[in-house]
């Protein structure tokens, strides 16, 4: 009697340690899904927040290089931001063709390839 009562007892704490791993497992798995969705929402609010700031760089951007000389930038900038800049690109696409700055004093592009 006594052993059947320390099986059954054995019996019930196995199942209830089961059912605390089963919601543990849950709880985590919640979590990770909490958390993958949290970063899913701060990667969408760092496009929108690059997006706003591509607009204001092109700005800086256009005012450094088209600025005085002397003037400065508020803060240092990307070198892919100034190359993009047609005064100071080495190529761009214009009208569908590949263009190449043309130097003061010279009839033909810097570039030893022809793009025509």
């Amino acid at each position: 009697m006594a052993n059947e009562k320390t099986l059954r007892s054995s019996k019930k704490a196995a199942s209830n340690s089961k059912s605390v791993a089963k919601a543990s497992k849950e709880q985590r798995a919640s979590a990770k899904k909490e958390a993958a969705a949290a970063a899913r929402e701060a990667a969408k609010a760092k496009k929108r927040r690059q997006a706003m700031s591509d607009e204001k760089l092109l700005k800086v951007v256009n005012g450094l290089i088209e600025g005085a000389p002397g003037v400065s930038a508020p803060r240092p900038l990307p070198l892919s931001a100034l190359t993009k800049h047609k005064g100071v690109a080495w190529q761009w696409l214009e009208e569908g063709r590949m263009r190449y700055p043309i130097p003061i004093g010279c009839n033909r592009p810097l570039s030893p390839f022809n793009s025509d």
